[in-house]
């Protein structure tokens, strides 16, 4: 349980306070800022699975082994990873997220053997359970409980735009330069924003929370 807001707000005074929000909150601007270079980064996985076929002349069904190991990093990592954000933080899950995906866009482009495609979607399972584990757990940490609602809400959004952008980007980017050059440019997104969150973002356990009522 926690503190309500009493007080009805128009929608325009609404948004005008999200704005607000990102203003005066820096730190949770930053972050903001990090996590949607990082779902544009992302934009290559959806295209992983064909990129594969393609390169190294695979059979379909491929993908469905694919999938299960994509599902079992997920599985492995959110045994680790829960612990692991509770002790250390949301924020350092967070970044091994980051270079998880980084891992497996590195290894989808620049596997000699397709063997070592298998690796590369466990390491996008890890990722996936990363996201889901600090990912709201992290907003939450941002604000204060009478604002939380508003916190969670506005990263939802502003991250949501951009992971619905980032696949348009990245069919765009295969259908006009080919797979190379999309899983190139997800992994420098990938890595921006690693070093954006794990240089630029305070961790918002220890550090002072602005929040703009």
């Amino acid at each position: 349980p926690g503190p309500t807001r009493e007080d009805v707000e128009s929608a325009w005074t609404y948004l005008r306070r999200l704005g607000q929000i990102v203003r005066a909150d820096t730190n949770f601007a930053r972050y903001l800022s990090s996590r949607c270079v990082g779902a544009l980064g992302t934009m290559f996985v959806g295209f992983m699975t064909v990129a594969a076929v393609q390169r190294f002349d695979l059979p379909d069904e491929v993908g469905a082994t694919y999938a299960a190991f994509l599902i079992g990093g997920q599985l492995v990592s959110n045994l680790i990873l829960g612990p692991l954000a509770d002790r250390a933080g949301h924020k350092l899950v967070l970044e091994i997220a980051t270079l998880c995906s980084g891992g497996a866009v590195a290894l989808t482009l620049l596997a000699p053997t397709p063997l070592l495609i298998y690796p590369a979607y466990v390491l996008q399972g890890a990722a996936a359970a990363a996201y889901m584990v600090a990912g709201t757990s992290i907003t939450m940490e941002f604000s204060e409980p009478a604002v939380r609602p508003t916190y969670i809400g506005l990263a939802g959004t502003v991250q949501g735009l951009f992971s619905t952008v980032g696949p348009l980007l990245g069919g765009w980017l295969a259908g006009a330069l080919g797979y190379g050059p999309l899983f190139s440019a997800s992994l420098a997104l990938l890595l921006l924003a690693w070093g954006l969150l794990r240089w630029w973002v305070v961790d918002p356990r220890h550090a002072r929370i602005s929040v703009c009522r």
